[in-house]
């Protein structure tokens, strides 16, 4: 924890952001590097459309994590958003938007290996 769910990506462009991103933003959150992972949004196709077209200029975040504050999302979603940017995509001319999404947890409700922080 943190994780990052990224949508709307090849699985090889979030595995090139987890290790340019990862020590950047272990410094930011003020945690172990380890802690932090990155995962694909969803199980299937993670397409997205508008209508009755794929859009490809688009990407998702989502940052699942105990809140640190105001400061730290903003230099979080820079980090996300810059790495997002410097991806060489493949027949795409140009990214039109990165989206950031911070998804808080109460410690009290999150557990790990059924102990709660």
């Amino acid at each position: 924890m943190p994780n990052i769910k990224v949508n709307h990506l090849e699985v090889s462009e979030v595995m090139k952001l987890s290790a340019e991103l990862t020590q950047r933003l272990s410094k930011e959150f003020d945690c172990p590097s380890d802690w932090i992972t990155f995962s694909i949004g969803t199980v299937a196709d993670n397409t997205i459309f508008s209508e009755g077209k794929a859009l490809k200029d688009t990407v998702t975040i989502f940052v699942e994590w105990f809140d640190r504050g105001q400061e730290v999302k903003d230099a979080v979603a820079k980090i996300l958003t810059e790495g997002v940017y410097k991806l060489e995509r493949k027949g795409i001319e140009k990214l039109e938007t990165v989206t950031v999404v911070f998804i808080a947890f109460d410690p009290k409700d999150y557990y790990e290996n059924g102990i709660h922080f």
